[in-house]
């Protein structure tokens, strides 16, 4: 990692994982980043952890940043950074098991897959999709991000078959946060 340069600041654009955000920021001294709308993250860093609010851009990194709601209660922001065409999608998208059936290499998440989130997405073409549950998409990513959401409702009947219950699980353990 040393070879991308020096730890900026922590990101966190979901309303409800804040997992090691906090730990992180303090290893490498840099503040934990939080869109304005967020109302739960702050809340799960420790008191001394300096957090940074903003809106539409994160810092002067580049990124863009688009928030909204994903399901009711569950808010999420993207973040695309047009000069290297990286797109982050911390939930709305992965490439984990639960997420992907078949031959899918990237795929909107289950319980996403009726309503996909393309108002949030339209108009990215990435060279690569960062995502929070799985590897990241490096080759063909824009092919990738149109296939999710164009298979997202079509798949949704098998998706939820073989992931939904592992998905609802989760949700019912609080592994997940609606």
């Amino acid at each position: 990692m040393a070879d991308l340069g020096d730890v900026a600041g922590v990101a966190v654009l979901s309303n409800y994982h804040a997992r090691d955000a906090g730990r992180i920021a303090d290893r490498h001294d840099v503040p934990v980043y939080l869109p304005e709308w967020t109302n739960r993250v702050a809340d799960r860093l420790a008191a001394d952890v300096r957090v940074e609010r903003f809106a539409a851009e994160l810092g002067d990194s580049g990124f863009r940043v688009r928030g909204g709601t994903a399901l009711p209660g569950w808010r999420e922001s993207v973040a695309y950074r047009p000069a290297d065409g990286t797109l982050y999608v911390p939930d709305l998208l992965g490439t984990a098991s639960t997420y992907t059936v078949g031959d899918e290499r990237l795929a909107v998440y289950v319980f996403r897959r009726p309503m996909p989130p393309r108002d949030r997405l339209a108009g990215l073409a990435p060279e690569r999709v960062l995502v929070g549950h799985g590897t990241g998409v490096f080759a063909d990513a824009s092919d990738a991000l149109s296939r999710a959401l164009d298979r997202a409702r079509a798949g949704f009947p098998r998706a939820l078959r073989e992931n939904g219950p592992t998905q609802l699980r989760l949700l019912a353990e609080g592994a997940v946060e609606l």
